[in-house]
Formats: C-alpha cells, structure tokens, sequence
C-alpha cells in the first residue's frame, strides 16, 4: 500500500510515538521509512556573511537559527539569533533521528534513510515529501513548537492542509 514514508522527527514525546508507527507501517507494507529532522535554520545573507569576515567570526556560519531552551523551562520566546555549521545542525538533530532509528531497527527495517533539513518545518518537510515521492506523512500530532496546548501542533497542520499524500497524526 505503501513504498515511501517519511516520519517527521523532532525529539518530542509524539515524534517518538509517530516514529513507532512509521516503523510498524513500513514494516508492515515492505516500506522505505525516511526519517527527517528540520532545524528551523535560514541561510545568511551575504551581508552577513561579509560582516563575519570582516569581524573574524569563525567558523564561517552555514545556517542561523533560533535557539530554544531545552526542556520544560521551555518559554516558547526565541534566543537571539545564533550561527550554525552543517556539522552543528547534525549534532543537534542526533537525539531526534536516533529515536526514529531505534524504531526502525525494532521492527527489523532495513530500508531507512535519514536526513536533516533547514528552514521552515512544514516547508521543509513538504518539499521533501514531494523531491522524495513519499506517499504517507507520519508525524506526532504536537510537537516541540511553542503552542505545544494546542490539540493539533503547527506543523502538523500545516502538513495536513498541504500535503500531496495522505499524513497520519500520532497523539
């Protein structure tokens, strides 16, 4: 039924629970399970860039993103905006995807990618899900977001309202 799923995977407690039924699924249909963390990140800008130079501000950064507080003192109000390499935004998607993995390998999946992506959430995870060819979306129905009381989180919304595919939301 289905070839390609993708499991949004951003280290919240429904990530891992959407994980768990990505993998049960993939197992299930003998499908591909991809599994994508997003660091809501954004490309400097070459005036940026030239600043950083010419300031000596090194390594050169690839990406800027909000920092958030970890855990429960988590305020929903961004840090200051804060440099960031590739290899920095790997790091930080490490606990995300490692609890996909764990999923995958649980059910015995063999067939699963694993990716880590910048900018919006639900952008980056759309055009993902369309370059990929992806024909089901799993994703926890609320996530790390910062109106994580809401019954249906932001980004899974907006995958819901503008996926190609159909999208499965775990409480």
């Amino acid at each position: 039924m289905f070839e390609k799923i993708l499991v949004a995977a951003d280290g919240s407690e429904p990530a891992r629970r959407a994980a768990e039924a990505a993998a049960e699924l993939a197992h299930r249909c003998g499908a591909e399970l991809h599994a994508v963390h997003v660091v809501h990140a954004v490309k400097p800008s070459e005036e940026f860039l030239r600043f950083a130079e010419i300031e000596h501000i090194g390594p050169k950064p690839e990406f800027l993103t909000l920092v958030m507080p970890p855990g429960p003192e988590r305020t929903g109000r961004p840090f200051p905006a804060v440099a960031v390499t590739r290899a920095m935004m790997e790091a930080m998607a490490e606990p995300a995807l490692r609890a996909a993995r764990d999923a995958a390998r649980a059910k015995g999946i063999t067939k699963l990618k694993e990716d880590v992506l910048s900018g919006d959430p639900a952008a980056a995870l759309l055009a993902y899900a369309q370059s990929q060819g992806v024909d089901l979306i799993v994703a926890g129905r609320r996530g790390l977001g910062a109106l994580g009381s809401l019954a249906l989180g932001s980004v899974t919304l907006k995958l819901c309202h503008h996926a190609q595919c159909p999208v499965l939301t775990v409480p």
